[in-house]
């Protein structure tokens, strides 16, 4: 049994996800201007042109007497010289035809020389394809590069930012058993195997057989040892942490520091689930990812002060981030915000006038 964290960063990262769009949009607004420019579209056409049916009916029909039956070949080269003119060349094409015009039997090495002429135009016309969409690629995003500076270091500030658990569940265990390195014991069967091919099979038969069985006992004893290798633990953490969409975590605290819980912390640059931080001046002692006050917890019944930070040996909550107006006190015995003036306790309906600190009745 296994436990699994799912995590998410959004609280953390909503200004850098707002920015990400936008910037993503203003690339592809580039990118779209880029490629409608008639630069982008005239080498685009040498690669990929637009093929119109006058175009089809001359290569198919104009070029070629009336009931003339096309091979697949030929099929296949009016095709590619329509939709992928740079796939071909009059060069290949004559080479092909050299080709066709060799006896492979007779003229063996003929045949080979004038295939590797072939082999040698082909990858030149790959190089030339792959030139120009590399030019292509320039072009579809020229001025977008300090665009796509900022998109990857928003991706890696996303990707590196904190993230809050959101629930925790339980899963397959990591650990699989699988059989142990059997590689030597392997290659002992093969080699027993290769070996009866040495016999001598013209020998009498019960010659031969015995030598074959005497072989075959030796590969089954080895296969008696190899079922006797002990099994041993793989760990599949990877497998199962993409098959969940989360991050494992375990009770003992060996995975990722602490046992993750839901409202947790998971730092992806530390690697490690934490909880919040509970006062501004603790701070996180990195190798158990544990917050740590400023000065250790005298033994008994104390509670942390934060204002003067120091351990107080009565009742004590620090104040929330949650003042409802600058002039009003936090209880630090019972908890809460309270008025500088007490609110009026005659049935009647009263609000805060922070402007003249006081209780005005709500009419």
């Amino acid at each position: 049994m296994a436990h699994y964290a799912y995590i998410s960063n959004a609280e953390f990262t909503v200004t850098e996800r707002a920015r990400l769009r936008e910037v993503e949009n203003e690339i592809n607004i580039i990118r779209q201007d880029n490629i409608d420019s008639e630069g982008y579209q005239l080498l685009y056409s040498t690669l990929y042109p637009t093929v119109t049916e006058a175009d089809i009916r001359k290569a198919f029909y104009e070029d070629y007497e009336e009931g003339y039956e096309f091979t697949d070949k030929e099929i296949k080269d009016i095709k590619n010289q329509l939709y992928y003119p740079k796939s071909t060349s009059e060069t290949l094409k004559t080479l092909e035809a050299e080709l066709a015009a060799i006896n492979i039997i007779e003229e063996p090495e003929a045949y080979a020389a004038k295939q590797e002429e072939i082999n040698t135009e082909k990858e030149k016309l790959e190089n030339d394809k792959a030139e120009i969409r590399d030019q292509l690629y320039e072009l579809e995003y020229n001025n977008t590069e300090d665009l796509i500076a900022e998109k990857e270091t928003l991706e890696t500030t996303i990707a590196n930012a904190l993230s809050r658990v959101t629930n925790v569940i339980v899963g397959c265990d990591e650990l699989e058993q699988r059989s142990g390195d059997t590689s030597s014991i392997d290659e002992e069967i093969e080699a027993l195997e290769e070996s009866k091919k040495n016999i001598d099979y013209t020998q009498d038969e019960e010659v031969w057989m015995a030598e074959v069985e005497a072989i075959q006992t030796q590969i089954q004893t080895k296969l008696e040892e190899k079922n006797e290798i002990p099994k041993v633990d793989y760990d599949n953490t990877l497998y199962w942490e993409a098959y969940y969409g989360a991050k494992r975590t375990s009770y003992n605290g060996n995975i990722r520091k602490n046992f993750a819980g839901k409202g947790m912390i998971y730092d992806p640059v530390r690697d490690a689930f934490y909880a919040e931080q509970p006062y501004p001046s603790w701070t996180l002692n990195e190798e158990t990812c544990i917050w740590q006050p400023p000065t250790p917890k005298p033994e008994g019944e104390y509670n942390w002060k934060e204002d003067t930070t120091e351990w107080v040996d009565y009742a004590y909550i620090n104040p929330d981030n949650n003042q409802p107006f600058p002039s009003w006190v936090w209880d630090t015995t019972n908890g809460g915000w309270n008025a500088p003036v007490e609110k009026p306790d005659d049935g009647k309906r009263y609000v805060w006038d922070e402007e003249t600190l006081n209780w005005i009745e709500f009419i």
